[in-house]
């Protein structure tokens, strides 16, 4: 859970709110527990959160891929993972690493709730 979250709307906050598990939900009170706006600015703020998370996670994917396809091809290199981790492109970047990763994201995008791909993304 993000600590923001936990600190503006408190635990029975959290709760109230985590009925869905809809990401949208949780975000959609945190957004009105802060700006407390009723008017037509309420619309505007929820669009501007949304974009500013949908960035934080285009991010958050950004430096998973590359720092596990890396991780991916210095253990290789080390000898603990097989020599095909080793392939690289034309640009020096770990591919099978990078296809690795990706499957494997995948995998966990089709099975995971956004609360979980979200914590998970800034946990590490």
């Amino acid at each position: 859970m993000p600590v923001m979250m936990l600190a503006v709307l408190g635990n029975a906050g959290i709760k109230a709110l985590h009925t869905t598990g809809d990401a949208n939900e949780m975000f959609d009170g945190y957004v009105n527990r802060i700006f407390r706006s009723r008017s037509g600015w309420n619309e505007v703020l929820r669009w501007f959160v949304s974009l500013a998370l949908i960035c934080n996670l285009v991010v958050s994917v950004l430096n998973a891929l590359g720092g596990a396809s890396r991780g991916l091809l210095q253990a290789s290199i080390d000898g603990v993972l097989p020599h095909a981790f080793q392939r690289t492109n034309k640009h020096g970047a770990p591919a099978a690493g990078i296809i690795f990763s990706m499957v494997l994201s995948t995998l966990f995008l089709t099975v995971g709730s956004p609360v979980q791909i979200y914590i998970i993304s800034n946990m590490g």
